[in-house]
């Protein structure tokens, strides 16, 4: 780091790494059926953690580990970095995606910005699957805003329960 608000990495950043957490997936063994996309690192965080969460208590405890990926260089390229993880993401019966609940205003468009809603219409648009799912967070931004207003089981629920087919917009 040389200068304010720089940082560095060891290895490598591009749309073509694997995403954030899809290591962790690969390792879990057993039936890939419901893989949740969120957006940054600790949209994957919070919604592991909401996941287990919602089990605790029930016959299900600790038997279903969650399937969370996060986009590795946001959403404005939420699709390359997709088309890149293409057959991992195919290899599940369920696609849950979870991104920000939040959309580029008409300035930020024409600039080419892209926010949470843009890019699950992109990702979605190039996959063509039937087995696509999204989640409204309500008066909620992202994962983790949940999370830290005490709504760990409720968010898990709603992945669990309460994900809607996805129907496009365009």
């Amino acid at each position: 780091k040389e200068e304010d608000y720089h940082f560095t990495t060891v290895g490598s950043v591009k749309v073509s790494n694997l995403m954030f957490g899809q290591w962790e997936c690969q390792q879990i063994d057993g039936p890939k059926v419901k893989l949740v996309q969120v957006e940054g690192e600790g949209d994957v965080v919070a919604t592991r953690r909401s996941m287990m969460e919602s089990l605790v208590g029930t016959k299900y405890e600790g038997k279903f580990p969650p399937h969370v990926v996060g986009l590795n260089c946001g959403a404005g390229n939420a699709q390359e970095c997709i088309v890149h993880n293409e057959e991992f993401v195919r290899g599940y019966k369920d696609y849950i995606l979870g991104l920000d609940n939040d959309e580029a205003t008409p300035a930020e468009q024409l600039r080419g910005i892209k926010k949470g809603k843009e890019a699950a219409e992109d990702i979605a648009s190039y996959l063509l699957m039937e087995n696509i799912y999204v989640l409204d967070f309500g008066k909620y931004k992202d994962p983790r805003e949940m999370l830290d207003d005490g709504k760990a089981v409720e968010l898990g629920k709603m992945i669990s329960f309460e994900a809607k087919r996805y129907s496009p917009e365009k």
